[in-house]
């Protein structure tokens, strides 16, 4: 079972497309490349040689799994912005290489949606997992509810104890402080980094103008200080409450 992103999918549409498709187009036909996910990646850096080296294996592996991986039959879920609704179907057919279908998302696969499920049907950990970041994901964790939904069979989700609750939340807590700061670290220039505190801190009284007169590293180091110390105050505080 398989989760999908259709960034493509426009908003003003309030049905769900007949194909699901992925973006990369300068990569041409993925058919013609040899069935392995060292090909996949060799061609991905050919073609965008300036890619970071840890994003390349995520975003071949993401092109490897919908031409080669994904099968005619596979459920596919699709929960869109558009309508706010957890669209459920079935891939029709073979991966296809179609440039001139919609701009900028060429690789394809026909779909037949078997129903479509507003959000506040769809229990939270399912929603989690169909949250992911990636475009194209699997859906391990909850595929029985999903199915459930695709065969319009009742589906019971297991009651969750205020232990597993507290700590399913400090995980989801742990889990974006770590991207937030891993994206922080590596992701952005001092003066993103400078721009992003300074708008983080006005609402709550903070002046970025004050600084003003500080060196470039000093503004920066006062700012570092201030943003760990309020991290630290937010950490101990849900820790307490946990």
């Amino acid at each position: 079972m398989w989760g999908i992103h259709l960034e493509w999918h426009k908003v003003a549409d309030r049905r769900p497309p007949t194909d699901i498709a992925i973006g990369w187009d300068a990569l041409g036909d993925l058919s013609a490349l040899p069935p392995s996910r060292d090909a996949f990646k060799a061609r991905y850096v050919q073609v965008y040689p300036d890619e970071k080296p840890g994003a390349v294996p995520v975003k071949a592996g993401i092109l490897y799994r919908f031409a080669r991986e994904m099968q005619v039959d596979d459920i596919v879920v699709y929960p869109s912005k558009s309508d706010r609704m957890i669209h459920v179907g079935k891939v029709l057919g073979p991966y296809g290489f179609m440039p001139r279908t919609s701009e900028g998302y060429p690789h394809r696969r026909p779909v037949a949606w078997l129903t479509s499920v507003p959000r506040a049907q769809i229990s939270q950990p399912a929603l989690y997992e169909i949250g992911s970041a990636i475009t194209l994901f699997q859906i391990s964790n909850n595929a029985e509810e999903f199915l459930a939904a695709a065969t319009g069979q009742p589906f019971k989700v297991a009651e969750v104890d205020e232990g597993s609750a507290a700590d399913l939340g400090l995980q989801a807590a742990e889990t974006v402080e770590d991207f937030i700061i891993k994206r922080l670290k590596n992701g952005v220039t001092p003066e993103q980094f400078e721009n992003f505190i300074a708008e983080l801190l006005q609402p709550i009284g903070f002046d970025h103008d004050p600084l003003a007169h500080l060196g470039r590293h000093a503004e920066l180091q006062a700012l570092q200080h201030v943003i760990e110390t309020v991290a630290l105050d937010e950490l101990e505080e849900a820790h307490h409450r946990v």
